[in-house]
């Protein structure tokens, strides 16, 4: 089976998601993002 998330991706089951919201914030500069691995994340 597999587990479907953001993006229309099939991660299968034995796989594990994390997610991280990275900002970067500067004198002139502020962005936000985000970072997503995917895997055996033990």
């Amino acid at each position: 089976m597999h587990t479907k998330i953001e993006w229309d991706l099939c991660i299968p089951n034995d796989l594990q998601v994390a997610g991280y919201k990275e900002i970067i914030s500067d004198e002139d500069v502020y962005t936000e993002g985000e970072i997503s691995l995917i895997g055996e994340l033990e």
